[in-house]
This record gives C-alpha cells, structure tokens and sequence, in this order.
C-alpha cells in the first residue's frame, strides 16, 4: 500500500471539506425526518415562520383598516403615514414568506417527497431567514410608530 503525501494546508483543506460535507448531510438527513413525520409537511422551523407571516398579515391588515383616512386626512402625523408604508413593505414580505413555504410544503408520509423538501430547506434557508429577519426588522419599526402615535394620541 502506497501513501501519498500531501502538503498540510492541502490536507486541512480537504479534512475541512469532508467535515462541511458531513455536517450538510447531515442537516438534510435531520429535515428530512422532520419533515416526514410532520402531520403537515413542514419543518418545525418552518412551520413557525407559517404562523408568524400569517399573525403579521392579520395585524398589519388590521392596522390597513384603522389608517384608510391617512391618505385624506390633511392633519394626519408622519408617523400615521410612515405606517401605512411600513404596512404595505410588511405585507409584500410576509406574502413572499408564505409562497416560499408553500413551495416548500409536502405531503407527509412520502420519504423520496420528504428529502427532496428537505434538500430544498436547506438550500433555500438563506432566503428564508432573510424574510424572517425582514418581519423582525418590521416588527421592531411597527411597535415605533405604534408607540409614537399612542404619545401623540394621549395629548
């Protein structure tokens, strides 16, 4: 038997790589399984990004209903405007969200079905957690301007 000699950067290149090729095997191997035994064809992570868009959806709609006078009111503060855009930038995000986890939505049951999400889970986190940071960034601002407008609201 032969042993070939590498040089050591290139041998901790290639040990480095067999270790990220593991670990990403092995995050696809644990959404699969999740997402296998889910009762919706979800991943628990993924499931919850669902309901988070959705409860932010409701919210901003309801925010939409209560500021339709914004637009015509010419006494109307700049916070009352800034939320009405906020809302708007809101919506359009928490709709992309759901149409990515739709996409990502299988029948459960199926194990080739199930890996392919999977696959797709993972290679499509980024994405996800960009949305995700997004909403949260949106949250943040929301509660500004509601509080904002609850000040201006007391005198």
């Amino acid at each position: 038997m032969q042993f070939v000699e590498m040089e050591p950067f290139t041998a901790l290149g290639l040990a480095a790589a067999i270790v990220q090729f593991v670990q990403f095997s092995s995050r696809i191997l644990s959404a699969s399984r999740e997402i296998y035994v889910s009762h919706n064809g979800l991943s628990k992570h993924h499931e919850s990004l669902d309901g988070i868009s959705t409860h932010m959806l409701k919210i901003v709609e309801e925010l939409d209903h209560s500021a339709i006078d914004v637009g015509v009111n010419p006494f109307a503060i700049k916070e009352e405007e800034g939320l009405v855009a906020l809302s708007t930038k809101c919506k359009v995000t928490a709709g992309e969200l759901q149409s990515l986890l739709r996409k990502l939505r299988t029948t459960p049951g199926g194990r080739i079905p199930s890996f392919r999400q999977a696959v797709k889970g993972v290679l499509g986190n980024r994405k996800l957690g960009d949305m995700e940071a997004s909403l949260k960034e949106y949250r943040l601002e929301l509660m500004v301007h509601l509080a904002a407008i609850t000040r201006y609201e007391r005198f």
